[in-house]
């Protein structure tokens, strides 16, 4: 097996529910729940007119980084679907496809999609 495929089957570990004992998968999965709840908080107390003026800057950058994690979290599984769709005999685009109209692909474009479009 070659490098390409170890680290695309290691990335479609990590970007699942951790298995027992996959530290490094569990983690991923607590950082991306941590940063999923900080978002919320993050537009919560933004929506507050005195906490959004004085920490505008703050939220910007956190808005910018959140963005890009969860962009490389979008295109990660995009690249990683083929993986997920094999055992159903799915072509890479058709597996694609289907993630990207999946429930979970359109929440994840619809998390990042306004971004891009202000």
């Amino acid at each position: 097996m070659q490098k390409y495929d170890i680290l695309k089957i290691r990335t479609h570990q990590l970007l699942n529910p951790a298995v027992f004992g996959d530290l490094t998968s569990k983690r991923w999965d607590q950082f991306f729940s941590l940063l999923i709840i900080l978002n919320v908080i993050a537009v919560t107390l933004e929506s507050v007119d005195n906490i959004h003026n004085e920490y505008k800057f703050l939220f910007r950058n956190f808005e910018v980084f959140s963005i890009c994690i969860f962009s490389l979290e979008y295109i990660l599984r995009l690249w990683v679907s083929p993986i997920k769709y094999a055992s159903l005999g799915f072509s890479p685009i058709k597996a694609r496809l289907k993630y990207m109209l999946s429930v979970n692909g359109i929440i994840d474009l619809l998390s990042i999609l306004p971004f891009y479009l202000q």
